[in-house]
């Protein structure tokens, strides 16, 4: 079963600011969360590359997660809407990776299940590529939430004021929670604690690098695998959902 083997309740934010520089937390802190988290990715046994589906509202610090895999050439690459503007780009940038045997992390919202089908259909054409679906901000208000997007400096399309608070509004309104039923293979709810969510980003990086050095699967290649519409409902009840602290 896929998650962490040592649980830790997520607590429950206060409506204060939530720091996304990973600043505030002193040391003790830090490795006690560290120490609390030891994912464990047995329902990615197979896998020779994977798509990491960052699900969430602006503001929930999904960027700055994807930011961990970033300058790792012919390993991952990132795939950031916010700067390639639709998702057909995505899309191409995507498939052009996987063909390069690279894994990929999607930074856009991916707020519901048709949003999440595109990258799900785009892994079933490969033979031995998985998705991961980690869902940011689900512990965050919507006041925090744009207090943090009218503290960024330099973002690509959305800044604070009238606009943040109508988008955020919506996309809380039109947020559905993923499910294994979509064809997805593993699911994380990430909290916003920052040191665990850079223990999660280096673990399923040793992962995935420790995957490539055994050589994954028996080939990358784009035979296929299992459509996402004939996923099973008793394959789907075998992998529990956790909740986990995250970037």
């Amino acid at each position: 079963m896929c998650g962490k083997t040592k649980t830790t309740p997520t607590k429950n934010v206060s409506n204060s600011t939530v720091d996304l520089t990973g600043d505030s937390s002193d040391e003790s802190s830090k490795t006690a969360a560290t120490d609390a988290f030891t994912p464990s990715f047995a329902c990615l046994d197979g896998a020779s590359q994977l798509i990491l589906v960052l699900v969430g509202r602006p503001g929930s610090g999904k960027s700055l997660f994807a930011n961990a895999f970033q300058n790792l050439p012919r390993k991952w690459t990132v795939v950031n809407q916010d700067i390639l503007k639709t998702r057909g780009k995505c899309e191409k940038l995507t498939r052009a990776a996987l063909k390069t045997n690279q894994s990929v992390v999607v930074d856009r919202t991916n707020i519901d299940q048709t949003q999440r089908l595109h990258w799900i259909t785009i892994a079933n054409e490969r033979s031995h590529c998985k998705v991961v679906v980690l869902d940011f901000g689900q512990d965050m208000s919507k006041e925090q939430l744009l207090q943090n997007i009218q503290t960024r400096e330099g973002h690509e399309t959305l800044q604070g004021g009238r606009q943040a608070k109508m988008i955020v509004t919506m996309m809380t309104n039109k947020y559905r929670r993923p499910s294994y039923q979509e064809g997805i293979d593993m699911i994380e709810m990430m909290s916003s604690n920052l040191t665990e969510r850079k223990a999660f980003a280096e673990k399923i990086k040793e992962w995935m690098g420790n995957q490539n050095v055994r050589g994954g699967s028996s080939s990358s290649g784009s035979s296929g695998k299992t459509s996402s519409s004939s996923f099973s409902s008793s394959s789907s009840s075998e992998k529990s959902q956790r909740t986990i602290s995250a970037m």
